[in-house]
Order: C-alpha cells, then sequence, then structure tokens
C-alpha cells in the first residue's frame, strides 16, 4: 500500500493570499508560483496528482493565531468525497481560544483524521507547554499529529522553533501519541534520526527532501537513518505541490545513481521499497 503521508490543498482566503505574496518571494521556485503553488492547490489538482498512490493524507494548514476554523470545513468537504482513499489532518493553533474544542469538532463533526501542526508558524517550539492540551486531546483520540519541522522560508519565523530535538521532550510525555516530524527536520537530518530512533512513537517523513538536490538532504538522511537503524521508521510524502508520488518514487528509486563508483554507502533496495509500501501504513496502522 502506497501511502502519501503529506499533501496539501488551499482555500481561497485571507490566509492563502497573505501566503501567495510570501510564495512570490522564494528564492528558486520560478515566477509560475501563483500558478503551481498556491493556485494550483485546489481539489482537481491534488485528486489527479494522488491517482499513484492508495491513501493520501491532506492538509488544509492553519498555521497562524489569525487562520480561519473554515479551512478544517474545506478540507472535510473535500475529503467527504473520497473518503476511501484521503485520510484528513486537520489543523489547529495553540493561540486560538480553544485549541481543544477545535481538535474534538475536526473529529467528532467533521470526520478528520488527524492533526497538522507547524511550531514555528505559531512561534512556540514543540515542547512548549502551550501544545500540551493539544497533544494530550490527540493522544487521547489516538490522532496520529504531523508536525512541521525544519527550515522555512518566511524570514519572520524562528527556526529554533523547529528544532528535531525538541520533539525528545514531547515523545517522552506523551508516549502513546502517534508523532511524525516532517521533511526529516531537514536541514537536520541526523538530529532527526537521533530523535526517532528513541521513541518507539516518533516517526519522519521525507516529504520536501528530493525536489532540489536529492544527492543532498535526502541521500544523506537515509543514510544517517541506516546508521541508526531507523529507515523503517521514515514514511513516504511528497509534500504535494512541490511534489508528485511519481516524481518522488523515481527519486527514491534512483537515489543510489548519486554513488555509483565511489565508497559511498549504498541505501538497500529493500528498505526503499517499504518507505514506498509499507512504513506509512504501519505507522497509520491503515488496513489493508
Amino acid at each position: 500500500m502506497i501511502v502519501d503521508v503529506h499533501t496539501h490543498i488551499e482555500k481561497d482566503d485571507d490566509q492563502s493570499r497573505r501566503d501567495l505574496d510570501e510564495f512570490k518571494k522564494i528564492r528558486g521556485l520560478g515566477p509560475d508560483v501563483d500558478e503551481t503553488w498556491a493556485c494550483g492547490m485546489n481539489w482537481d489538482n491534488h485528486w489527479q496528482a494522488m491517482a499513484p498512490v492508495d491513501k493520501a493524507v491532506v492538509f488544509c494548514a492553519r498555521p497562524y493565531p489569525d487562520s480561519s476554523t473554515q479551512r478544517n470545513d474545506h478540507l472535510a468537504e473535500y475529503v467527504s468525497l473520497h473518503p476511501d482513499k484521503l485520510i484528513g489532518f486537520g489543523g489547529v493553533n495553540p493561540w486560538e481560544s480553544d485549541p481543544v474544542a477545535e481538535v474534538r469538532r475536526c473529529v467528532e463533526q467533521l470526520g478528520l483524521c488527524g492533526l497538522k501542526l507547524l511550531p514555528i508558524c505559531a512561534e512556540l517550539p514543540p515542547n512548549h507547554r502551550k501544545w500540551n492540551p493539544i497533544y494530550q486531546i490527540a493522544q487521547e483520540l489516538k490522532l496520529p499529529i504531523l508536525l512541521h519541522m525544519g527550515t522555512h522560508f518566511l524570514p519572520n519565523l524562528p527556526l529554533k522553533c523547529s528544532q528535531p530535538l525538541d520533539l525528545d521532550e514531547v515523545a517522552i510525555n506523551f508516549p502513546e501519541l502517534t508523532i511524525i516530524a516532517a521533511h526529516l527536520a531537514h536541514p537536520w537530518v541526523a538530529d532527526a534520526a537521533v530523535v526517532i530512533r528513541k521513541h518507539p512513537n516518533l516517526y519522519a517523513d521525507i516529504s520536501g527532501l528530493s525536489e532540489f538536490r536529492p544527492y543532498g538532504s535526502l541521500y544523506q538522511g537515509l543514510v544517517y537513518a541506516m546508521e541508526y537503524d531507523v529507515l523503517d521508521k521514515l514514511l513516504f510524502g511528497t509534500d504535494w505541490p512541490l511534489t508528485t508520488p511519481t516524481e518522488e518514487i523515481q527519486r527514491l528509486r534512483e537515489i543510489n545513481r548519486y554513488v555509483e563508483g565511489t565508497n559511498l554507502p549504498r541505501i538497500p533496495a529493500e528498505a526503499i521499497d517499504d518507505i514506498i509500501e509499507k512504513n506509512a501504513q504501519r505507522a497509520l496502522q491503515l488496513g489493508e
């Protein structure tokens, strides 16, 4: 079973228009970002891109204190069109008036199955106490959480709030909570490998690592994970629309071509197969 654990849709609202202005400033994304990134993150484009996978986790993120709860409704409406394939992860922010109530609404009224959290956008590291009520209700309701970890493009957001080692404390305090560190916390892939080794409930996805330099963070992250014996805790993800499942699968299967003719370690083909086809299914406890 191929599960893409990291995909996005957007809603046409103040947040998406504000983000689009920032996306246009990102170095290296080119002039078509308004079409290929923000405005292209609609239901039809997402559904078409997910054709190669059996399941897709999808978000309509609520990263800021003023992000509308209607983004969760927008997500739930889309997921309801394809309930056998799409897995909706709702968004919640620790600064909103009652985040626990919003988590319950996501589950009980909207039918969402997990949470996407962005500590760097809330400007609170993931081990800050304000997150604890969200973690507690997620653990109680058996909701997996996926947290953006690692770099971010917005200049006003503090990178110190996106460090993977801070998840160590979270995993200790909430041992029954399934935690996924997005992007293998690029560029801190070694720290991510170290911390996910410690905790049975802590995983990382590999989304967003292959687009620009697959021989860099993706290969290096896989090597660190192999050295720490946690390749089985890496989950397949694309960060769509950054990449597609088709592109990501090809880049993973070709990763060893960058070390041909060298003495650098190769990633076992069986481990790559498991990342694509097995690990996420096991981590999220999805049936066949």
